[in-house]
Order: C-alpha cells, then structure tokens, then sequence
C-alpha cells in the first residue's frame, strides 16, 4: 500500500470566493501526478506475496471546495486493473 496526501493549494485563500462543486484543474493535475507516482513505485514492488495494490489517498479540499462527489467519480476513472484507489476526504 502507498499513501499520499494531496493538499489543494498552499497559498492562503482570498476571503471571499465563490463554492466550487467541482475539483479544480490545479488539484486535477496534482492528483494525477500523486498517482502516477503511488502507481509506479507499487508496480516496481514484485513478487508472489503481493496480492493487490492500493493507492491510499488523503484529500484535503480548500474551504470553498464543496466537491466530495467529484472527486469520488474522478478518482474512480483514475484506477486501474493492477492499482486499486481508496481515498478519503480530510477536513479543511
């Protein structure tokens, strides 16, 4: 099992934004990237004693992303038949 957590933005977020209810481009990015890194150094791990292969991701949205079922759905196109996605969404 590989785990990351994937953080949307470092930067402070202005006061006032508008509710996104879908993940942002930026975080989209960063996603595939963390998974393409977990994906690969799970692929890199070989032998008979390795059954499956789960990418354990961290989630924490900014304050003004109201987008879980997004995020659901994207990650569930991102798996494939040798790495398995589990997530889970971290407070802001």
């Amino acid at each position: 099992m590989e785990v990351k957590t994937v953080n949307e933005s470092d930067d402070q977020p202005p006061e006032f934004l508008p509710v996104l209810r879908e993940i942002p481009t930026g975080l989209q990015t960063k996603l595939h990237a963390t998974i393409a890194q977990a994906r690969n150094q799970l692929i890199s791990l070989q032998g008979p004693a390795i059954k499956r292969r789960i990418a354990l991701l961290f989630v924490r949205l900014d304050f003004h992303v109201e987008a879980a079922g997004h995020l659901g759905n994207f990650l569930r196109l991102q798996e494939t038949a040798d790495v398995e996605i589990w997530w889970r969404l971290l407070k802001p």
